[in-house]
């Protein structure tokens, strides 16, 4: 079958035009495209960091979005309970240092758990760390500060540091927050009340104000008569003010006995029954030393009692060895308490290890403080390992040092070895430079 196809339209009747439209446009764009082209290429620069910033942002956004597709699932914030309860067991055994370790894990995450902040607090200033203390009462202080207990570590970690007068700022606050008032009707608020009482007389003790310090604690026991923290500031006060050492060995018993895992107070009562011992006609050390060892035994750490066991050594026992090595553990415990230096630098000088124990005393030397007491002797013992080193000038230079601050501190022992050990380190006597007051009786009796 023959299919008909039609015919293909075409325009009759009508000229096509010379000039088409389609090569019109493309003689005005042609011209325009290549200025635009010769511009891009001059300005290639602007355009690439233009170009690559949004290529940048669109990968970037792009990486973002499949980052946040594959991200893992955050993983729960581990739950502080155990180790609080872990912390405060080793805390109520005695096991300071252990507590101590077992707070620092948790204590960012428990920002308002004040008896966790206490304890942390208290237990650094009874390892000697009190830079450290002050600083974790502060955080005391922030995780609820309208209650007294905060304010009130935070007077004694402030008294440990020297800063006596914000102490007892501190510590009036705190009674503040526990007014008279109502500490007669809540027993809680009592004992609150009796604690910083007895941290304000803390303050007033190691300022040197003997008499407040005194009143204060008796305040503070006659408010709460089981206040531990008041019987261990009049043993001080007994101690060192009253000079009644049978006194103060009975508060430190009272208060020791009623807290024994404040292990600060046991401490102290060894330091105070060496006295007591060194002054009797048979000494007997050996219930203090157990004690130190109790205390060392679960505080293998503890700066205090390291250097009570080195010191005892040292000096009672006369075992040089035994004694290096309690105070060698005593320096790496605390590196920046110049006694322990110290005392090991006396220790090597017996074992006759010279160059060691001069490191020791220099180390001393570095680490005291303006009056510290002992810097006379820190200076003349590395006179002492100077001259056994045969270094001669390093001797004269030293003692020279320990000389002139002999005269200030009333250093009598230094004063009266010195000239000995100046002849034997030149054949040079050095002669102190009078004190003000000498020269001026001089003056007056000339």
């Amino acid at each position: 079958m023959y299919v008909r196809t039609p015919k293909r339209y075409t325009r009759q009747g009508r000229k096509r035009s010379p000039l088409s439209l389609r090569w019109l446009w493309l003689w005005i764009l042609t011209p325009l495209v290549v200025v635009a082209g010769i511009g891009i290429y001059q300005n290639q620069g602007i355009f690439r960091e233009r170009i690559g910033g949004v290529v940048d942002t669109v990968v970037d956004s792009a990486g973002d979005r499949i980052a946040t597709i594959n991200a893992p699932t955050p993983v729960p914030t581990q739950d502080p309970t155990e180790n609080i309860a872990r912390a405060n067991a080793s805390w109520e055994r005695g096991a300071i240092q252990e507590a101590v370790e077992a707070y620092a894990e948790i204590i960012d995450a428990v920002p308002n758990d004040l008896n966790a902040h206490y304890h942390y607090t208290l237990g650094l200033i009874m390892e000697d760390k009190d830079v450290e203390a002050l600083e974790a009462a502060e955080n005391t202080v922030t995780a609820n500060p309208f209650v007294a207990d905060a304010w009130a570590i935070r007077a004694m970690a402030l008294s440990r540091t020297g800063n006596y007068g914000q102490a007892v700022a501190s510590a009036l606050h705190a009674l503040e927050l526990a007014p008279q008032d109502a500490a007669q009707d809540n027993l809680t608020v009592a004992k609150s009340r009796a604690r910083a009482l007895a941290f304000l007389a803390e303050a007033y003790f190691y300022d040197d104000q003997y008499e407040r310090a005194a009143s204060t604690v008796q305040e503070a026991l006659n408010l709460d008569p089981d206040c531990f923290e008041a019987y261990y500031v009049s043993g001080l006060v007994n101690w060192f003010y009253n000079i009644d050492r049978q006194a103060a060995m009975q508060d430190f018993d009272t208060a020791y006995g009623t807290m024994p895992n404040m292990i600060y107070i046991g401490i102290e009562m060894s330091y105070l029954e060496s006295e007591i011992q060194v002054a009797s006609e048979a000494p007997d050390f050996t219930q203090a030393e157990g004690r130190i060892e109790g205390i060392l035994e679960l505080n293998p750490d503890n700066a205090r009692a390291l250097y009570w066991m080195g010191d005892y050594y040292f000096r009672t026992v006369g075992d040089p060895n035994r004694s290096a090595d309690y105070l060698s553990r005593c320096t790496n415990a605390n590196p920046n308490n110049p006694s322990c230096h110290y005392l090991l630098g006396r220790a090597r000088m017996r074992q006759e290890l010279y160059s060691d124990a001069l490191l020791s005393f220099e180390t001393a030397i570095d680490l005291s403080v303006s009056g510290d007491q002992l810097f006379a002797r820190y200076n003349y013992w590395a006179a002492e390992a100077s001259r056994q080193l045969n270094d001669l000038s390093g001797c004269l230079t030293y003692l020279q040092t320990a000389i002139e601050t002999a005269q200030v501190l009333e250093d009598q022992v230094v004063l009266d070895a010195y000239p000995t050990l100046a002849q034997q380190c030149g054949g040079v006597v050095i002669q102190p430079t009078p004190t003000p007051e000498a020269t001026a009786e001089g003056e007056g009796s000339g």
